[in-house]
């Protein structure tokens, strides 16, 4: 078996097993997550932001309580409940966007406010957690780069094309937010 095909292996192996471990010790962060899976709505509640399902592995543009569009996404490697730098975690929870930029890895990065003031005072640690393009050495595959989670931590989008769209909404509406739950 040739050596990448079997790196390939072992990563999607190691995400399944993340993905599955996380979930089951996953407590919402707020009462919008709790009434967004009782709704079945993403967008219930919320003011214009942005909502990440992280069990469904999707990200919400929400305008006054209604989506107006949605992305698959990819998460961290480590699954969600980000407390420390270099866990490759996604965190969970409620954060400010900062302003779309150009990124020669990813296209364009959002950055995401992650750790907030108060979670910074419990000792949660680390920095760079962005929403954010494909990575440019594979956005050539066949496909969105969706179908596994690959990031270090970050809410990664499939396309070039998606990212520009959630950059410019988030422009149009920007200051906002964005809930991870």
């Amino acid at each position: 078996m040739p050596a990448g095909l079997l790196c390939l292996c072992v990563v999607l192996v190691v995400a399944v097993e993340a993905r599955g471990e996380e979930r089951e010790g996953v407590v919402p962060t707020d009462a919008h997550a709790e009434r967004a899976q009782e709704a079945d709505n993403p967008c219930d509640g919320l003011a214009t932001s942005l909502a990440v399902d992280t069990e469904e592995r999707r990200l919400w543009l929400c305008k006054a309580g209604v989506a107006e569009k949605s992305f698959k996404v990819s998460l961290g490697t480590g699954g969600v409940g980000k407390h420390t730098a270099g866990d490759s975690r996604t965190p969970l929870g409620t954060y400010p966007l900062g302003q779309p930029n150009r990124s020669t890895q990813y296209y364009i990065a959002i950055p995401v406010g992650y750790p907030t003031r108060e979670q910074v005072k419990r000792g949660y640690t680390g920095k760079d957690i962005a929403i954010h393009g494909p990575l440019r050495l594979h956005r050539q595959a066949n496909g969105p780069q969706t179908r596994l989670d690959w990031t270090r931590g970050c809410i990664a989008l499939g396309t070039d094309a998606a990212i520009a769209i959630v950059a410019d909404w988030v422009k149009e509406h920007w200051p906002c937010v964005v809930h991870i739950y």
